[in-house]
């Protein structure tokens, strides 16, 4: 109303404030708090657990993970994915724990600091965006799961990052200054120590009552050499053999290793690298089935590990003997998760396949056979 008051005194006025009016009227600036987590156990959705002051009156407020600043002064959890985005600061200190229970996005523009003596605990998977590079680690990030550095994204400091799953470095991304990737966790990385072996591939395959074992590497630091460790259900390894590495390397390694005479049924391979000061890392493991002329009826999984697609079959399974077939997949604490309808034996054989559409998270499961109500059981690990 004073608008339309003031337009009898003036008629320039009036059109100024007709031509600026739908502006004001219509924009808005929604701006960024600072908010500070300030009980000794602090959940991120609650807000009598923030304040706006360090160690002050709780605000009734929550952050916001796109745009807020945020200061982590107690242990504080949060039970959800979370993805910070490019206008929000964070800041872990006062040798604090923040603990996600899910996957966590640093998005490009964001700005995340850890401080010496603090810690994130990411159970799920870590993805640095692309060109993010404004991550600052001086205490430690630990990932039970996979991290991905996408291009042009950096973690900097003088802490440390581990993970359970892969680490993988995409383009020109880097941990601590370094670009090596690790296929298989556990894979650790500090300021001062790089994820020494970046693989380019490792497989299995069986030649009559032989295995023949063949990876490669991108590059190589301080490697002294890889051990070849072998188990019979997928779990108990032992070392088969020890192969020299390169060393230091930046081209292409080939390298194999034949394992024989094998017995029939499922074999598993874990490959380890070791540095010439005895530090270690897995990076991965592969199975493969020996089937052989005179044995029993068995289950195998190929390939295994089953990354989008595997078959589950029955093998040398004489008709008299055996004539229909199902199979139960179990998680690792002994849920059922997946049964099929039963199968007739044809031929000795009968297969079922898992694949994306069963619905399964990445895992370790047990697979529980049934013929003719005698069970075979094989151990499965499902990855992306």
């Amino acid at each position: 109303m004073n608008s339309f008051k003031v337009t009898y005194q003036s008629m320039t006025v009036v059109a100024i404030l007709l031509f600026i009016s739908p502006f004001v009227s219509t924009t808005t600036f929604a701006a960024s708090k600072t908010v500070y987590s300030i009980v000794s156990v602090a959940s991120w959705t609650n807000g009598n657990h923030w304040s706006h002051t360090s160690g002050g009156a709780a605000c009734s407020c929550t952050p916001n993970e796109s745009k807020d600043i945020i200061y982590i002064e107690t242990n504080t959890g949060a039970t959800s994915d979370l993805k910070f985005g490019s206008s929000v600061t964070i800041v872990v200190r006062n040798n604090s724990t923040f603990t996600i229970n899910g996957d966590v996005e640093f998005e490009n523009g964001s700005n995340i600091t850890i401080e010496t003596g603090s810690q994130i605990i990411i159970n799920g998977k870590l993805k640095n965006k692309n060109n993010s590079n404004h991550i600052q680690v001086d205490g430690t990030i630990t990932i039970n799961g996979e991290f991905e550095g996408e291009n042009g994204s950096t973690i900097t400091g003088i802490g440390s990052l581990s993970t359970t799953g892969k680490a993988i470095t995409n383009g020109s991304a880097t941990v601590f200054g370094f670009t090596n990737d690790c296929a298989t966790g556990p894979c650790f990385a500090n300021a001062v120590t790089p994820l020494p072996v970046k693989l380019i591939s490792f497989t299995t395959e069986a030649n009559g009552n032989k295995v023949s074992l063949q990876w490669s590497t991108a590059s190589e630091i301080n490697n002294d050499h890889f051990v070849i460790e072998k188990s019979l259900n997928g779990i108990d390894f032992s070392i088969l053999t020890n192969i020299k590495g390169a060393g230091n390397s930046n081209s292409i390694k080939q390298y194999s290793y034949n394992d024989s005479p094998v017995n029939p049924g499922t074999i598993y391979y874990r490959l380890k690298q070791i540095d010439f000061d005895g530090k270690y890392e897995y990076l991965e493991v592969k199975a493969v089935s020996i089937i052989g002329t005179e044995s029993s009826c068995d289950i195998f999984v190929k390939p295994n590990p089953c990354v989008g697609r595997c078959e589950v079959s029955f093998e040398n399974c004489q008709e008299e003997e055996y004539t229909d077939a199902k199979i139960m997949l179990f998680d690792a604490v002994g849920n059922a998760v997946y049964s099929s309808v039963s199968k007739q034996v044809s031929n000795g054989r009968v297969s079922f396949e898992l694949n994306d559409n069963n619905n399964l998270r990445p895992a370790v499961y047990f697979i529980k056979g049934s013929v003719n109500n005698k069970l075979k059981s094989k151990r499965v690990i499902l990855a992306k």
